[in-house]
């Protein structure tokens, strides 16, 4: 949260110091109404809090999106499937298998796939040797199997008593059946029980990306502390911010007088809620954001804006480069950076800044309504 983990990075005046600027509480950073390519320059009269080098630049980094690859870094689901990418919808062959037990809260189905689909997209896949993530550095392992796999919430398949009646085979085909989007083209991971529970793989000598953990906790220095100042400051120069204050006082009802008495003056703040503030990296290669998530829908307010920006070194000192603005969902769980190119890791999948469709979808469905 904002206080807790701001409060690692400097002592409480200085997080209060923070949260005026974010407020525009320095009119050089914050007047003037902004659009999504204007970010707010160098401030000169902040204070010995901010750095006079600091500047915001907002650049574009994007990946293409990509057929099924062996290369960099690879996601494992369910504790022994290795994602390889997109399958068709359906597709597969030989008969549908539950992968799950029928009283798991996710269900997941699968098909062989087809040879000529892996020998096509895949050639090579079983002679590759893996490089195993997040268990012991002796572990090793390589692909077996390669199947179509569908996931999905399983109590949209209990409302139904009836599915109760269904033999193994049938509740298998009803699963995959009623699945919906993009099939999941995985391979079984084949290691020894010790080295199960690996979080992602690699193909040994192929290209190998930096992997970016978020920060527990944040860093303590002064300028990951300024890093997250500027980054604030820029998140309410943007339009979408905007867009979502307007829409908060017209929910509570603004008028010429100002908000009704006892509402937060900043959606971000409302009923509670706290920013979120999140580094990845280190000095070689890091990134910072935030999350403003406040309010449940369903009938209450509901505003999200996570905003990450890249850390770029210069002759001049850091500067931020905006990453990714995203109205949908939290900061990612990682960030995976080939050079310049970068992808994001989070609950919809592998995915490219601003895509709207994950290379590597693990959204999974569920079928209910949030209210």
């Amino acid at each position: 949260m904002f206080r807790s983990t701001l409060s690692k990075l400097l002592p409480l005046r200085s997080l209060s110091a923070l949260c005026l600027l974010a407020a525009c509480g320095v009119a050089a950073a914050c007047s003037g109404s902004a659009t999504e390519n204007d970010f707010p320059e160098v401030t000169q009269d902040a204070g010995d809090e901010f750095s006079p080098e600091f500047q915001l630049e907002q650049g574009t980094l994007v990946a293409e999106r990509e057929l099924p690859r062996l290369d960099g870094v690879l996601p494992v689901i369910e504790g022994r499937w290795v994602v390889l990418g997109h399958a068709e919808p359906k597709s597969g062959v030989d008969r549908i298998r539950l992968e799950t037990s029928r009283e798991a809260e996710i269900v997941v189905a699968s098909r062989l796939a087809a040879a000529k689909t892996v020998d096509a997209k895949l050639p090579g896949i079983h002679q590759a040797q893996l490089v195993l993530a997040g268990v012991p550095e002796s572990c090793s392992g390589h692909l077996g199997e390669v199947r179509v796999m569908h996931r999905m919430g399983s109590a949209y398949l209990k409302y139904d008593e009836a599915t109760a009646k269904l033999s193994d085979g049938e509740y298998a085909k009803l699963a995959w059946e009623q699945s919906d989007g993009f099939g999941l083209l995985v391979a079984e991971l084949e290691t020894s029980t010790e080295c199960r529970g690996a979080r992602f793989v690699s193909v040994a000598g192929a290209e190998k990306p930096d992997v970016l953990e978020r920060y527990q906790p944040a860093p303590d220095d002064a300028q990951s502390y300024r890093l997250a100042q500027q980054a604030f400051i820029g998140i309410k120069q943007l339009k979408q911010y905007h867009a979502t204050t307007d829409y908060y006082h017209q929910f509570l009802g603004d008028s010429e007088t100002g908000l009704p008495p006892g509402t937060e003056d900043s959606w971000e703040t409302y009923a509670g809620a706290q920013p979120e503030l999140v580094f990845y990296g280190s000095d070689a290669q890091q990134f910072v954001g935030w999350t403003l998530h406040a309010g449940e829908g369903c009938g209450d307010f509901y505003g999200n804006l996570s905003v990450l920006y890249r850390v770029i070194q210069s002759e001049s000192g850091p500067r931020l480069e905006l990453v990714e603005i995203n109205e949908a969902s939290s900061l990612p769980d990682r960030v995976v950076a080939y050079g310049d190119r970068i992808e994001l890791w989070d609950i919809d999948g592998v995915r490219s800044p601003s895509a709207e469709i994950p290379r590597i979808p693990l959204y999974i469905p569920t079928f209910e309504c949030p209210c």
